[in-house]
């Protein structure tokens, strides 16, 4: 069984490659998770256990919702949100 903390790290290192680039990108601890903030804002949250939660695009959502391993956040899913709920994918 893969340790969470472990899956949590190694997402962390892959954001960092991706959205280093990026400017003004920092990471806030959050809830147990990682938030990286773009611009002042939150574009994506590597959860425990190597999970991904991320803004989309609204436009996107239905192409991306079809995506393997993609659903719904949690929150998302047990509260009626509307679109801007919907722009949140856990990965």
């Amino acid at each position: 069984m893969t340790d969470p903390r472990a899956a949590q790290t190694e997402l962390v290192a892959r954001l960092h490659g991706l959205l280093g680039d990026e400017p003004t990108t920092r990471v806030i601890p959050m809830f147990g998770s990682r938030a990286f903030m773009v611009r002042d804002k939150m574009v994506c949250c590597a959860l425990k256990g190597g999970h991904l939660l991320a803004h989309v695009d609204p436009d996107d959502d239905a192409k991306l919702s079809g995506e393997p391993g993609a659903s719904p956040p949690r929150w998302a899913r047990d509260a009626r949100w509307g679109p801007a709920g919907s722009r949140c994918r856990r990965r």
